[in-house]
């Protein structure tokens, strides 16, 4: 017969309780609370353990089925921890404002005595002193990661009152919580309430680092602005820094137009790539890049990447990708260009690159939808436009949460080649080396779908979608053997 556990929580991990108290009690009780369901999950775990290995051996059940057990729990736990975090933020900004409303009942209490007073932006002040010392004491928390939770916290309140109850309710992780509190502090409080509408949907199927990339990117069409007066304004507040570090070391940053970054990013890879390549070398390219950049800056001497023998060999060229559409290119369409990496620029910035292009890649596609019209080739190696169309579309390794630049990605075979899958845009994704080894050799499965999404399956039986950065309409499915998977059998749901 089988044990029961002491008690059993009700619902689902998605639910709204999930073993979580609806208000914030004091320590001992939230201890205490915390406690009672470490026990219960404990006491489920055991009697899952039992069930499974008594499973396994009657019916041989597979270690996957296991491991898929354990995943579930992290991904639970991990919920918790979040919706934690929301709740967190939300009780710091209350008392950010008690702690606002004790400094003004001194400040009464001292008018009233007939001493002085200090002034409200200096009040203001020693308000926010107080509390970041009082948590910081209560957490044992350095003062200056409880001012960053502040600032948080008084972000969201203040701007984005929606996304912290997503993120309190478990519909999105506290750090896209955070993102979107930064880009909706960005824009006129007029756009806010539109703006964190429109991202919300996509921060709940996105990791932070996906999410931060379109959040931008929405932020910048949503913007009531011309991105050509913003890009002026920010480009006037361009400045270098340097901010130490332990052991002898500093950090050097620019604050550039997108476009120059760019362009001394591809610098650094270049001149870097050709150092790689000479015999004896034996730097990583991190370390060859932070080189490169230290000689350019202090006059040290530099193979010339225009004549050395290497560089005429691989052809060097720093290159950076530009798209835009051919109507506004030509003055007769306003929608943005797109700098591959980081997002849109202004049209002018990128007629200007256009015009110092030494050659010019056409890429065909549909005026309207984007979708390519015809690549015109049928054989195992992409050709060379396909391929830079591709790295458009994808933006990043096409696996699930990856954030790798498609620029340093390999072209794959969705359905592959010796099975039937040809060379064509709706059967070719970039994939990082990492991740084109998981496909082949890990157990994980992919599949194509409309649109150019691809669909995961990993050696669980979790299913996973990711789709493309920039949209290419609904092309039709490759030809080739069906990428469905046969279902593994369900097991129970977790109690959390």
């Amino acid at each position: 017969m089988r044990a029961t556990p002491v008690a059993v929580l009700p619902e689902h991990a998605s639910a709204s309780a999930a073993g979580m108290p609806v208000a914030l009690p004091a320590p001992d009780e939230l201890d205490a609370e915390w406690a009672l369901f470490d026990r219960d999950v404990e006491g489920w775990w055991e009697l899952v353990q039992a069930d499974a290995e008594a499973c396994e051996a009657e019916h041989g059940v597979r270690p996957e089925h296991l491991l898929d057990l354990e995943v579930g729990e992290v991904a639970s736990l991990t919920r918790q921890l979040e919706r934690i975090a929301a709740r967190r933020a939300r009780v710091l900004e209350r008392a950010r404002l008690r702690s606002l409303e004790v400094e003004e009942a001194r400040a009464a209490e001292r008018e009233a005595m007939g001493l002085r007073v200090e002034a409200p932006s200096r009040r203001r002040e020693l308000a926010h002193r107080s509390v970041t010392a009082e948590i910081a004491c209560a957490t044992r928390s350095a003062e200056g990661a409880v001012s960053r939770w502040l600032a948080d916290a008084s972000r969201l309140a203040d701007d984005a009152e929606a996304t912290l109850d997503a993120a309190e309710s478990g519909r999105i992780t506290f750090a896209h919580a955070r993102i979107i509190a930064d880009e909706v502090a960005s824009l006129p409080a007029a756009a806010r309430g539109d703006y964190e509408a429109t991202v919300l949907p996509v921060a709940e199927h996105t990791t932070p680092a996906q999410f931060r990339r379109r959040a931008r990117r929405m932020r910048e069409q949503m913007h009531p602005d011309s991105i050509e007066a913003r890009a002026v304004a920010a480009a006037a507040e361009r400045h270098v820094r340097i901010t130490p570090e332990r052991d002898g070391m500093a950090w050097l940053g620019a604050y550039l137009p997108a476009a120059t970054a760019a362009s001394v990013d591809a610098q650094l890879d270049d001149r870097a790539g050709e150092l790689a390549s000479t015999e004896g070398e034996r730097r990583t390219m991190a370390q060859l890049r932070a080189d490169v950049f230290a000689d350019l800056l202090t006059g040290r001497a530099l193979p010339d990447a225009s004549t050395s023998e290497t560089s005429r060999r691989r052809g060097i060229r720093p290159t950076v990708t530009v798209t835009v559409p051919a109507m506004t290119l030509l003055g007769r369409g306003d929608e943005p260009a797109e700098l591959e990496g980081y997002g849109p620029i202004p049209v002018d910035v990128a007629r200007e690159l256009a015009g110092a292009a030494p050659s010019w890649k056409r890429l065909l596609t549909h005026p309207e939808s984007g979708a390519v019209l015809s690549v015109g080739r049928e054989r195992y190696a992409v050709p060379p436009d396909l391929r830079a169309w591709l790295r458009v579309r994808d933006g990043t390794c096409r696996f699930p949460g990856c954030t790798r630049s498609a620029s340093g990605c390999e072209v794959d075979h969705t359905v592959d080649w010796a099975v039937g899958g040809e060379t064509r845009h709706d059967n070719l994704a970039h994939l990082c080396a990492r991740h084109h080894h998981l496909k082949h050799e890990g157990g994980w499965r992919v599949g194509p779908a409309p649109g150019g999404a691809l669909r995961w399956r990993s050696p669980t039986g979790r299913e996973y979608a990711t789709e493309p950065e920039q949209a290419i309409g609904d092309p039709p499915a490759p030809p080739g053997p069906a990428a469905a998977v046969t279902p593994e059998p369900k097991h129970a749901d977790p109690p959390f």
